[in-house]
């Protein structure tokens, strides 16, 4: 048996109207929140209440919003593209699919919400990832040791 699920969406763009509508026609909107766009000290809370934060995109740049989740212990489920790749450890951090195959992504997500626990583990794995590779002080060293690197190679 499927849990019941709510949606909290942030952000706004020029579909949420007909989205709202979609959601009315299928029987969903009681379980959506609409949030609009939020300030950045407004998302951690809905982070930590998430069971996972989805990212249904196909052309995500860094996937900062990935990240953030992971500093909140909140796991990902997302297409394995763009960015998203680089933040999110199938299996480890967060859950990937192909991209574009909606029911792949809504299965990944039932199967989270469906294994007791496992949100928990990928999210406590997931923010000791984003300490040690996103983390200010992570991106210093790592650049510290490539212009090690670079000056050492351009010293011989």
């Amino acid at each position: 048996m499927k849990r019941e699920a709510w949606l909290d969406i942030v952000g706004d763009g020029p579909n949420r109207e007909a989205l709202k509508q979609l959601a009315q026609q299928l029987g969903v909107a009681s379980r959506i929140r609409w949030h609009g766009q939020l300030s950045q000290s407004e998302l951690p809370p809905l982070y930590q209440r998430a069971a996972a934060v989805v990212i249904p995109s196909i052309d995500e740049g860094l996937g900062l919003v990935a990240v953030e989740a992971l500093l909140c212990e909140t796991p990902v489920v997302a297409f394995d593209s763009g960015g998203l790749r680089d933040v999110i450890q199938h299996e480890k951090t967060g859950l990937l699919v192909k991209p574009g195959d909606r029911a792949a992504l809504a299965s990944a997500l039932d199967n989270l919400l469906a294994r007791d626990g496992r949100g928990s583990q990928l999210g406590r794995a997931g923010r000791l990832y984003a300490l040690s590779a996103f983390a200010p002080e992570s991106a210093a060293r790592r650049y510290a040791e490539i212009y090690r690197r670079v000056l050492g190679a351009n010293a011989s």
